[in-house]
């Protein structure tokens, strides 16, 4: 049994070399690495379709969009840790500055990546063109956006969906001139 040095400190982000003499004079030395790996991350993220839309108002929109993150979306189900939006803006610019988000449900695996989706129609109660793309998180990261041909947005070159949503056509109106 070795006992530990008081007053010691060991670095471990390089290796150490341990060495023991014993009564007799003999040495026996080792070395030991301390690999630290970092956590799993978000790799990939992106929009997957559809490109663009037009729906009349309180119409259904499905948006769907699909994440990588190794060792937890190549696993069968949905991965552990991820959570996923879809977003929208009245304006074309970096997904990151949004401040509506609506929650995504997962859709299930494609391929190595999970797939998610949300009803961007239903949470838009006004008429006019939006913007939309998708966020994710894994655990308490950082969010990432993802955007059309590419994957992650750069903030820059904004690949994002666009939607038209019209007001509802008027039925069965009735004019009385008096």
């Amino acid at each position: 049994t070795i006992d530990p040095l008081s007053g010691v400190e060991q670095d471990f982000t390089t290796p150490v070399i341990y060495t023991v003499t014993s009564e007799s004079g003999s040495t026996k030395s080792w070395t030991v690495t301390v690999n630290e790996e970092a956590p799993p991350s978000i790799t990939w993220a992106n929009l997957q379709w559809p490109a663009d839309g037009n729906i009349t108002l309180n119409q259904s929109f499905n948006v769907y969009a699909q994440v990588y993150a190794e060792s937890i979306t190549n696993i069968a189900g949905q991965g552990a840790g991820i959570q996923a939006w879809i977003g929208y803006s009245t304006e074309n610019t970096d997904p990151g500055t949004w401040t509506n988000w609506i929650a995504a449900s997962f859709q299930g695996d494609n391929g190595n990546n999970d797939e998610y989706l949300a009803d961007l129609g239903a949470s838009i109660g006004t008429a006019g063109i939006y913007y939309y793309a998708s966020r994710f998180q894994l655990d308490e990261q950082a969010f990432v956006y993802g955007v059309f041909q590419g994957g992650f947005c750069d903030g820059n070159n904004n690949i994002s969906g666009t939607l038209t949503v019209n007001p509802p056509p008027f039925k069965n109106l009735t004019i009385s001139v008096v």
